[in-house]
This record gives structure tokens, sequence and C-alpha cells, in this order.
């Protein structure tokens, strides 16, 4: 093999590629390509499992005796659940309050049963996962909660720096505030610190802006100067 390091001299190399690396780089490669396809059928397989859980727990709660009023679950029924699943079926806490508290969202915004009795099943619920592209937990949960997302820059900054409102949806399907607050992570001295530290960069890029639109304008005019001189030779 020649190896050339530049246009002045040229280097005479017999290098060989050793097979025995080559194959375990080739093993090694193939062994990775199957852990992925397994960590995606482990994730395809988890995700319809957790979707199991709520297909049997949604049917068993859907009941309007089980409801408060506004339709969140009594206390007593949110409770013995709860003992259920961490006692019987060894569920883990941080699972246990999504399994709970996205089942009453479905319970209170899909199935909404009546005192009559709700006939929702297993099935209806599979069905409805199909119907609306839901295969996990997650685009379940972003299903059936009415969560409001802000669009506007500024909202999403002021979200993230001073802290969010929780909103729901009115008769007319409009969000409004609910009232509830939660303050960002910052602390209000920092929050000026941060206000501060802005306006400081904001001038700056003001400042680089100008000095950029003045370059453009000056580059303008010395082309059009340049253009002038060439027509008036005659070019």
């Amino acid at each position: 093999m020649e190896i050339i390091l530049s246009t002045k001299k040229t280097i005479k190399n017999t290098f060989t590629f050793d097979d025995a690396v080559a194959k375990e780089i080739a093993n090694s490669e193939q062994t990775i390509a199957k852990l992925q396809d397994n960590n995606k059928q482990n994730t395809e397989s988890k995700n319809g499992l957790k979707l199991q859980q709520y297909a049997e727990l949604i049917p068993m709660l859907a009941k309007a005796e089980y409801l408060k009023t506004n339709k969140f679950f009594m206390p007593q029924v949110r409770k013995e659940v709860d003992l259920h699943l961490d006692q019987t079926c060894k569920v883990s806490k941080a699972s246990r309050k999504r399994l709970i508290e996205n089942t009453n969202a479905f319970i209170r915004t899909i199935v909404d049963p009546k005192p009559q009795g709700s006939n929702f099943t297993a099935d209806a619920f599979k069905e409805w996962c199909k119907d609306n592209s839901v295969n996990s937990e997650t685009k379940l949960k972003k299903k059936i909660t009415n969560e409001y997302k802000p669009t506007d820059a500024k909202d999403i900054f002021a979200n993230q720096i001073v802290g969010t409102y929780t909103y729901k949806k009115d008769a007319n399907g409009e969000y409004v505030k609910s009232g509830n607050f939660t303050p960002s992570k910052f602390s209000i001295d920092q929050i000026d610190e941060i206000i501060n530290h802005l306006t400081v960069e904001k001038n700056k890029r003001d400042k680089r802006d100008k000095n950029d639109q003045d370059s453009d304008q000056i580059e303008d005019t010395e082309n059009d100067t340049i253009a002038d001189n060439i027509s008036s030779i005659g070019l």
C-alpha cells in the first residue's frame, strides 16, 4: 500500500489489515446490531404489557360510584387501588402513581361512566388505543390529558424561568388558568440576575446587528462605485 504524506514525499508501506482484528470487529458489530434489535423488541413488549395493565384496570374502576363529583377517584378507592398495586402486584411507587392518575384521567375524559353503569371493556380500550395510535404509556398520557403548551416565545421562556400555571379546558374548549402555580427551580434573586444578564446580552447583539448592517451598507456603496467606474470606461 502506498501512503502519500505530501506532494514532495512518498513512503512505501506494506500495511495489511489483520484478519483476526477484522473478524472480532465484525462479530462485535453484529452483536451490537442484535442488541439494538432486542432493545427495540424489548421496548415494544414493555409498552404492550404496560397498556395491558391499563386494559385490566380501567374497566374495573370505570364506575360512577368510585368517582367524586369532579370525576376524580374517591380517596378510599384510590388508597385501596394503590395498596393492592403495591403489596399484591409489586408495582413501584412511581409506576403506581402513573397507573392510577392515567387510569383516572382516561375514565374521566373518555369513558365518563354514568350512574346506571359502564360496559367499557379491555377490548374497547385496546380498540381505542389502535384508533388513536397509542402504543405506549407516554402516548396514552399525552392523548388523555388536557395539557396546555404555550406557543409564543415569550410565554415559553417565562414558563421556563419563572414558573407555570395549570390550565384546563372550559365548556367551550378554551384553556383557562386553574389558579395552581408551579414555580421554576430559580429563586427570585436568580431570576433578577437572569433578566439583567439578558439585557446586557441583548444590547451586545443589538450593537452587533447594527454594525453588520452598517458593513453591508458600506459594501453595497463600494460595489455601486466600482460598477459606476467600470461603466464610465466603457467596460
